[in-house]
């Protein structure tokens, strides 16, 4: 309810009030609720408001009033916004009569920010200031009078004031009687967004003026135009982005043409809508959408195939003919061709292969085309051609970017499994057809493959580089058939190739069809039939990645593909029908990861003697067996039988083998047994005589020996009584010990024999523990484990504690009994049965208490209360530090209401003494007595002299009668840290205090107003004051009552002091304040600067807005923090609790990262980064969202946290201000991944930029002369940068652009002219030796002069080439060629000849042929054999014929062509003939006359000439006694 004196007439009052919410006011007044929101109020004749009638409507959504009389300023004030406040967020005056120009208006104040006028007056308004609109972002102004209403004057004086007023909207309606001439004052607008003008009556002049507005983003004209003389220039609109002109009488055009001659590089969007065009217009590539329905443009549709076209409005015109084919190239998302029905069929391929997918899209752009519907609903499916969809992801940007061709016109989805469910991500489209785009917005990582549905059928496509995986081969004839997944659907991507190793050359399967899932491909066995293996390598590559399977080709069938679980290294080959890996020769095991080396003779494992270990390269050999290939046997004896002294046969059973090289057989010095007989597990032989008894014996084969000392014995020829008492005697003894004796055949070694000599008596050496009895200390087994058994003492043993009192006694051994204790006068607890500790209350008066009545005591705590009889105690009663024998008796004691006489120095462990109510109160403590007290507690009525004592922590309560002149006591302390007095009485003076160690000063109680500023410098080391006053009088003139605050003060609590004035604190270092109960009125801007963690206002009631602005800007994020620092401020609370206020902006933030490295902390700083501790999210190394706080050490600036792993994440994500900043956690090189141009505009997407700090960002673009091209900073972020260029750019695919932040640059390269959007792929390495990365495909450009992957090997050009790479490879780092075997010389271009192989000559001579490689080169070829010149017949590159002379023996070749020669030593045999042998006739005769000679000659000359090449074996039948002749050999 609200009460107007005004209104009464309107709306009757209520007890006093206007219930404005009563439904009968509707529709003129809505409310929300009991909220008022809108109101409409009707004046008649023209009746006056006032301010003072609509102050009370300070929250309205909109006003309105119609035909009413208004003052300048009744609307609200912003110069005196305390008392004339906004009304409404809208107003709409309908009808305005103005008592005052507008031109002299005050400034509407917030939250007032769209204003309506409608001018149905015959007033006019001929200058409007902006001043006055200072505050409005939507502007309307209509005319609608009778006479001379004009456009008035718009008079920026906000550009004197340094403002810049930015209209959202501004529009104007022109109504009958408008004056023409001022359409002139339109070129006084100036910085709107829209900028729309009507005027529903006669023709107009276009206005000249809206050609040349700079700061108008969009021009909309709705009207009439006189005719068009001359096109008009409007390229000086620099900032125009839309011209929307429609017009209803189709004459604002040029001869049919569009009327303008050159448009901005700005603009975007052009509607021309009735303006009788007869001509299709030029479109700029700068144009998205373009309207130019309802003309008259006659003839067909052009073709229009490039531009950036995204809206192409045709529609009710006159075209006809087909649709162009150049339409399915443009990325237009709407197309409206309607109510041209020239248009006819056939259309293109796009139009009806997506039919069924956009035909309702379709209903609309051909509406009115009934031939088209038609043909449309009736289509069949139709195939939109090859489809070859594609993923790549940005995990940094994490954007996923599905790219390909014939990919459609509706947005795709993408289905993928998540958790085994499945989930589903819609792309957005970048060019339809072929370029669309999708965030993902999850922590994890992409999904393998995504399913999508083009033209009617799935496709699934892989989200990452994944390996082509085969699941299954099928083989029918020259027909093979992939399954798997991971494949391709383009072909083209995809190769098979059968064989590849060194008994199959390659053999290409041509691919005939693919999907993700199949390939299908054929071999042209006309070309090359496929080889039959068992094992056939077969490489599947798809794209830059290959897998490798085997497959047995010998067979029509389908087989499975099993991968290897590790993947077989070092040329090793996986074999996918079995799994296993196939290693070279040089390497072995399941991965052919170790190497193979090979173990002489093989370990002899074909004997199954040993086992080769190939790591090492080295034999285990079976125990039977040694040496180092284990051919040897590990002969040894098991049984010898004893022959007798006289000598004779020995049988020796055991392990022998067999091999028995150099067998001997030694019986103790030089007694050899002769061998008879051997056999792998028995020797036989026959011994000498020797001395009776047990002696050495010493076996030898293959030099290795083995011997025994107790195995062989020689026996007395006398083998009767004593013998066998000796095996009774033995076996007698061994019985009794229950063992058989059999160790005189254990085959041991005396020195094998595991016993010790005297180990039959008994010693240290089996026993295990050691028996004790109860009660003493015992040590088992050496380990030091104590058994111990306490005897339990004499229960009825009792002492009195409290001798010569009644008060208690106690079992001295039972503390249990006095735990139990539960008496007036006692208190007591208990930690088992140990006493901690101890309240005792006299019950009488009590006898002196001494050291015997606590001697029993190692208490926590001791609290005696003399109650209403007092206690007393001696001296040392609580122990004498100058005295050993008695010790602290407690860590803490409190004396209450006892009489106090000289104490003795405490001793340790009591570091806490209380003493309370002390009769007599003392003057002055000895403090000796509290050399080892830490924290002193006394209640006193006069504070005692210190005598400079160190106290660390000091808390004094001053009671009544307190003596005030005994404060200056307080100066006597040596060294308190913490004082702390409670002032229990009446005002006193405040003391001035001289402390120079006191870090903490707390004071509670009353004080006399102080006649001047209390110094504080006495305490030149204080970090926290706290006073605490009974009374409001505590102030220096309202002002807090000290100077010179100590610059160590971080804590400041003052309340209920009577302060009105916040004091200034500027210069300090204070990080908690409290001003609790005081009279301030309002919060200092100074507070802002302060590192203020803890601010607490609360009680001071006055307090009222406006706040500071670092209160205002983060007041949202602080709500709860300052409803509690304001509590009680209701002026305040109000604020922060309300919906609309308008919150400030808290400035530019730019945060920065350091970190330490040695204590792994983190430091965050920068401006306006808030009053809450900052919390970062990341990324971990295994992909999950994690999150860290910072904790402030000054607000808003600066904050630390601790970083606990080694590895860090590239950047943290933090908010400030409801915004997410990202920031680099180290200094990285700026990374740029995608580019954008339009226009002279540039983006730059990426990582490790900048916020707001374009003076250190430096974009520079590179012409093709070399010449620099600045791009002027717009803005920047951390991913974002946004820049401009003054001049063109030249043409180049590759421009070199140097993109700069602070003192780290990244080169890239970018297509100048594109402006479509670029993905950049960064180099895998550096570009070395001042060569640039080509960020279109991701590789160094090395030029000429250099090579490898960053460029850093130089490149040079080897002679001749090298002859081509079927001589020679050319090393470029060297320049030198590497030949193959068949050529040499510096450029491989001479044959590096050599023979294989030559035929056998008789001693006569004759033709030679001699295989091997000769080349094509022979200059200067000529052969010697011998001494003799081989004339040559013929010759090829692998064949030479030559004719030799006569000639015997072995004879050296040399092979000289082209300036190299081949030499082979004895490398021919001229062989005899049987007509030579008639003609030598002594030959013959010697085979004749010495046939065993000739046998032997014979023999020699067959073991001489077997000729290793062709086996030629000579051989000798002696059954027939016949000399076989070389010419029968042959």
């Amino acid at each position: 309810m609200y009460s107007y004196k005004t209104f009464e007439s309107l709306y009757p009052l209520t007890n006093g009030y206007i219930d404005f919410c009563n439904d009968k006011y509707k529709p003129n007044i809505i409310c929300i609720g009991t909220t008022l929101s809108k109101v409409t109020l009707s004046c008649e004749s023209k009746t006056k408001f006032y301010y003072s009638d609509l102050k009370n409507f300070t929250s309205l959504d909109f006003f309105r009033a119609n035909d009413c009389k208004y003052d300048f300023s009744d609307f609200g004030d912003e110069g005196n916004s305390l008392s004339n406040k906004g009304i409404s967020k809208e107003l709409y005056l309908n009808g305005i009569t103005l008592d005052t120009s507008f031109s002299a208006a005050s400034i509407l104040p917030l939250p007032t920010n769209k204003l309506t006028l409608n001018n149905k007056d015959t007033e006019t308004i001929e200058i409007i200031n902006f001043s006055f609109f200072k505050n409005i972002k939507d502007f309307t102004y209509l005319f609608n009078g009778t006479i001379n209403t004009y456009i008035p004057t718009y008079n920026n004086d906000l550009l004197s004031k340094n403002l810049n007023l930015a209209f959202n909207s501004l529009k104007i309606t022109l109504f009958t009687g408008f004056d023409k001439t001022t359409l002139s004052n339109i070129q006084t607008i100036s910085n709107v967004k829209t900028f729309t003008l009507e005027f529903p009556i006669d023709p107009i002049e276009f206005p000249a003026q809206l050609t040349s507005l700079n700061n108008i983003n969009n021009v909309e004209i709705k009207g009439k135009f006189n005719k068009i003389n001359n096109k008009m220039d409007l390229s000086s609109s620099l900032n125009l982005i839309k011209l929307n002109i429609k017009s209803n009488d189709n004459i604002f055009n040029y001869n049919g043409e569009v009327p303008f001659s050159n448009y901005p590089t700005s603009l975007k969007q052009l509607i021309l809508e009735n303006v009788g065009l007869t001509i299709f217009p030029t479109i700029l590539n700068s144009i998205i959408f373009l309207d130019i329905g309802y003309n008259s443009i006659t003839g067909p549709l052009p073709n229009i195939s490039e531009g950036n076209l995204i809206d192409l409005v045709l529609n009710n015109n006159k075209f006809t003919g087909t649709v162009p084919t150049s339409f399915c190239s443009l990325n237009i998302q709407t197309l409206n061709l309607a109510n041209n029905v020239g248009l006819a069929l056939p259309l293109p391929n796009c139009f009806e292969c997506y039919r069924r997918t956009l035909n309702n899209y379709y209903k609309t752009s051909f509406a009115g085309i009934s031939e088209i519907i038609n043909y449309l609903d009736n289509l069949p499916t139709k195939s939109c051609g090859l489809i070859f969809p594609t993923i790549n992801y940005s995990s940094t940007s994490k954007t996923i970017t599905l790219s390909g061709q014939n990919l459609g016109f509706t947005n795709p989805i993408g289905i993928y499994s998540d958790s085994n469910l499945n989930s589903s991500i819609t792309f957005k489209p970048v060019k339809y057809s072929s370029l669309f785009t999708a965030q993902w917005d999850k922590s994890g990582p992409l999904p393998p493959t995504m399913v999508f549905n083009f033209d009617g059928d799935d496709y699934t496509v892989s989200t990452g580089n994944y390996k082509p995986i085969v699941k299954s081969v099928t083989k029918s004839s020259n027909t093979f058939t992939f399954n798997g997944s991971f494949f391709n659907y383009d072909t083209t991507l995809i190769s098979i190739s059968l064989g590849g190793n060194e008994h199959v050359p390659n053999i290409y399967c041509q691919v005939l069809t693919s999907t993700f899932e199949t390939i299908l491909c054929k071999v042209d066995e006309s070309i090359q039939a496929i080889p039959k293996e068992e094992n056939l390598i077969i490489i599947v590559k798809v794209d830059q990645l290959s897998t490798q399977i085997t497959f047995d080709s010998n067979r029509d069938t389908t087989q499975n593909v099993n991968y290897c679980p590790t993947s077989c290294q070092n040329g090793g080959i996986c074999l996918t029908s079995t799994s296993e890996c196939r290693c070279t020769e040089d390497w072995q095991s399941i991965d052919c990861s170790l190497p193979l080396k090979p173990c002489p003779n093989n370990c002899s494992y074909s004997s199954s003697k040993g086992w080769c270990d190939s790591v090492k390269g080295e034999c285990s050999c079976d125990p039977l067996y040694t040496y180092y290939d284990c051919s040897k046997p590990n002969h040894y004896a098991q049984f010898i039988s004893s022959p007798l002294t006289t000598g004779g046969e020995v049988i020796i059973t055991g392990w022998f083998g067999d091999v028995h090289e150099n067998l001997t057989i030694l019986v103790d010095i030089d007694n050899y047994c002769e061998i008879k007989n051997v056999t792998n597990s028995k020797i036989t032989c026959t011994i000498g005589p020797g001395e009776e008894g047990t002696k050495p014996i010493h076996i030898t084969q293959n030099n290795i020996t083995r011997s025994n000392n107790n195995l062989f014995k020689y026996k007395s020829i006398y083998s009767g009584s004593q013998s066998s008492k000796e095996n009774s005697s033995n076996n007698n003894s061994n019985s009794s010990s229950g063992v058989k004796n059999e160790s005189s055949n254990s085959g041991l070694e005396e020195s094998e024999q595991y016993y010790e000599e005297g180990s039959n008596k008994k010693s240290w050496v089996l026993p295990v523990a050691i028996v004790v009895p109860i009660g003493a200390a015992a040590i088992v087994g050496g380990l030091g484990f104590f058994i111990y058994k306490k005897q339990k003492d004499d229960p009825s043993k009792k002492s009195s504690v409290l001798s010569g009192t009644d008060y208690l006694s106690i079992y001295q051994n039972e503390p249990a009994d006095i735990c139990s204790q539960n008496k007036a006068f006692l208190k007591v607890t208990c930690i088992g049965d140990t006493i901690d500790t101890l309240y005792i209350t006299a019950a009488s008066q009590s006898a002196d208490l001494d050291y015997s009545s606590f001697k029993a005591f190692k208490l926590s705590y001791l609290e005696l209360n003399g109650s209403n009889y007092g206690m007393r105690f001696t001296k040392d009663s609580f122990g004498d530090k100058s005295d050993p024998t008695k010790t602290g008796v407690t860590k803490a004691l409190n004396l209450i209401n006892c009489r106090m006489s000289d104490i003795a120095t405490l001793p340790s462990p009591t570091s806490n003494l209380t003493l309370n109510s002390l009769d007599p109160q003392p003057s002055i403590i000895n403090f000796s007595i509290l050399e080892n007290i830490l924290d002193f507690y006394i209640s006193t009525s006069n504070v005692p002299s210190f005598e400079s004592y160190a106290i660390k922590d000091l808390y004094m309560n001053l009671i009544g009668n307190f003596d005030s002149a005994s404060l200056t006591n307080l100066n006597t302390l040596g060294g308190s840290e913490l004082i702390n007095l409670d002032v229990a009485f009446g005002n006193i003076d405040f003391p001035t205090f001289n402390l120079d160690k006191t870090t903490q000063l707390t004071i509670k109680g009353s004080f006399n107003v102080p006649t001047e500023e209390i110094d504080l410098a006495g305490i030149p080391k204080l970090q926290k004051l706290s006073i605490d006053s009974n009374s409001a009088t505590f102030n220096f003139n309202k002002k807090i009552p000290f100077k010179n605050l100590p610059s160590t003060l971080t804590y400041l609590s003052l309340a209920s002091i009577g302060i009105t004035i916040s004091p200034d604190i500027s210069s300090t270092n204070i990080v908690d304040l409290k001003l609790i109960n005081n009279g301030l009125t309002s919060v200092p801007e100074s507070f802002c600067q302060l590192n203020i963690q803890t601010l607490d206002l609360s009680g001071n009631t006055g307090l009222v807005t406006p706040l500071p602005d670092c209160f205002r800007c983060y007041k949202r994020t602080l709500g709860s923090y300052y409803k509690t620092a304001f509590d009680g401020a209701t002026n305040i609370i109000n604020w922060v609790n309300s919906a609309s206020i308008d919150v400030t902006a808290c400035g530019k933030i730019q945060p920065t990262l350091d970190y330490n490295s040695n204590n792994k902390e983190f430091t965050l700083s920068g401006n306006n980064l808030g009053f809450i501790n900052p919390t970062a999210a990341y990324i971990d190394q295994n992909g999950s969202d994690k999150t860290i706080q910072f904790n402030a050490v000054k607000y808003s600036t600066l904050f630390k946290t601790q970083w606990t792993s080694d590895w860090k994440p590239g950047y943290f994500s933090i908010g400030f201000d409801s915004e997410q900043y990202k920031v680099a956690t180290s200094k990285q090189n700026p990374t740029v991944e995608t580019v954008l141009r339009t226009d002279n505009t540039f983006l730059f997407m990426g990582l490790y930029f900048e916020y707001y700090l374009p003076s250190v960002v430096q974009i520079t673009f590179t012409n093709n002369d070399g010449a620099k091209v600045d791009c002027q900073i717009l803005s920047s972020s951390f991913d974002a940068i946004e820049c401009q260029i003054s001049q063109d750019l030249d043409n180049n695919e590759n421009m070199v652009v140097i993109v700069k932040v602070d003192d780290l640059s990244t080169q890239i390269t970018i297509n100048s002219t594109s402006e479509t959007e670029q993905t950049l792929i960064p180099c895998e390495k550096p570009c070395m030796n001042q060569k640039i990365c080509i960020s279109s495909i991701g590789q160094c450009d090395c030029g000429d002069d250099y090579q490898g992957v960053d460029c850093s090997i130089p490149y040079f050009l080897c002679p001749g080439d090298c002859s081509g790479p079927s001589n020679g490879i050319c090393k470029n780092e060297t320049g030198t060629c590497d030949c193959n075997e068949f050529y040499t010389t510096e450029d491989c271009s001479i044959p590096n000849h050599y023979a294989s192989r030559f035929s056998t000559p008789t001693v006569l001579g004759g033709d030679i042929i001699i295989d091997g490689w000769f080349g094509f080169i022979h200059e200067n070829l000529t052969i010697s054999i011998g001494n003799q010149n081989c004339t040559l017949n013929k010759f090829n590159d692998s064949f030479i014929n030559c004719t030799i002379g006569p000639e015997t023996g072995f004879q050296d070749v040399n092979i000289t062509q082209n300036g190299i020669e081949w030499y082979s030593k004895d490398r021919i045999k001229f062989l005899g003939t049987k007509k030579y042998e008639e003609q030598t006739s002594w030959i013959l005769p010697v085979a004749i006359v010495l046939p065993c000679t000739v046998i032997v000659v014979a023999n020699i000359i067959g073991i001489i000439y077997v000729y290793k090449r062709h086996k030629i074996n000579l051989f000798f039948e002696k059954r027939k006694k016949r000399v076989v002749t070389l010419e029968n050999m042959y």
